[in-house]
């Protein structure tokens, strides 16, 4: 599921870039409103989206059937499950790397926006040249700690698919746990523990030697 992690970052640096301009309380309301996944029960978020995608009673095939398709079995078919439980996950990660971002834009200097202003920025050339570089080290960290949770999703697909179809969607950890408490191989569930670990901290490692630089205002 490493997947999600880039459409959590690209989506969470653009809301926070639009978040920050707006005024407290509004801001509020919708930090508020994308966090809310992160303080809800992980069952309840992961029941509510399987009926999401339910084949008969699900709203998304609701919608399908409006356009004039036939049900799409979202969470049963091998070229779907993944994007769907990848969505599920966006929309359950965006909280708190949004709260982050939003510190961190705050701590830019408005001088830096005033002086590419006056120069004839556009807002996107501002964004990607001023705002994405000085938030760096922020991104770096939600790189990091995003791929080790992605790595870690356990509860999402054992509600969602168990693992399947056709093992599609059986992540490390969700293997790990199977052969530990389910089929009782604790020496395969050790060893795929410390694989679990090297590769791990082997993107760690890449992922801070390629985004870590010090940044001066």
């Amino acid at each position: 599921m490493i997947g999600a992690v880039p459409p959590i970052l690209f989506i969470t640096i653009f809301l926070s870039a639009i978040l920050i301009k707006l005024n407290d309380k509004m801001r509020t309301i919708f930090v508020g409103i994308y966090y809310l996944p992160t303080v809800t029960s992980i069952v309840t978020f992961t029941l509510a989206w399987k009926w999401i995608y339910n084949y008969r009673y699900g709203i998304l095939n609701f919608i399908v059937r409006l356009l004039g398709y036939e049900n799409i079995n979202w969470l049963s078919n091998k070229y779907t499950v993944i994007p769907s439980i990848i969505i599920m996950l966006i929309y359950a990660g965006i909280g708190v790397p949004i709260i982050l971002y939003i510190s961190a834009m705050a701590g830019i200097p408005q001088t830096l926006y005033d002086s590419a202003m006056i120069d004839g920025a556009t807002d996107w050339q501002i964004l990607w040249k001023i705002t994405v570089p000085l938030i760096m080290p922020t991104t770096l960290y939600l790189l990091v700690t995003l791929t080790i949770a992605m790595f870690q999703v356990f509860i999402f697909v054992l509600l969602m698919t168990g693992g399947g179809p056709y093992y599609r969607t059986t992540t490390i950890s969700y293997l790990m746990i199977q052969e530990a408490f389910t089929d009782s191989n604790f020496g395969i569930s050790s060893a795929i523990g410390i694989i679990f670990l090297v590769i791990i901290a082997g993107l760690a490692m890449v992922q801070y030697k390629w985004f870590s630089k010090e940044i001066e205002y």
